[in-house]
């Protein structure tokens, strides 16, 4: 169970998969940009992936035609070579383990509260 939730650099994508499932409280981590940027890059299962050129980010534009800022799992063949995954983003479940504090309502009731958050 996590403790506290945080990102980190990593030296390739294909280190992602690893980071996020040793890690507790690993949400995002951001590829650190090779001197030699190649002409593909992949895109691991289980998490979300930004990709961007020149700092903006980029649009993946499926078969149907629709569009979406996250990219999904796979080998990507990116046209102009210097897009790059700026960051990856877990779509695993993160336990946090925080101090719950008992809070009153108006009318004199103490209540706790969970709270859950899920990226999309």
């Amino acid at each position: 169970m996590a403790t506290t939730l945080y990102s980190t650099d990593i030296r390739s994508v294909e280190e992602a998969s690893e980071r996020f499932s040793t890690e507790k409280g690993l949400v995002l981590v951001r590829p650190h940009r090779a001197f030699c940027q190649s002409f593909y890059f992949t895109i691991p299962s289980g998490c979300y992936a930004l990709v961007s050129r020149h700092g903006a980010d980029e649009e993946y534009e499926y078969p149907d035609g629709t569009k979406s800022i996250v990219w999904p799992p796979g080998l990507h063949f990116p046209h102009p070579p210097w897009v790059r995954v700026s960051n990856l983003v877990t779509q695993q479940a993160i336990v946090l383990d925080l101090p719950v504090k008992a809070c009153k309502t108006k009318d004199n009731v103490t209540v706790n509260i969970d709270i859950a958050l899920a990226f999309r």
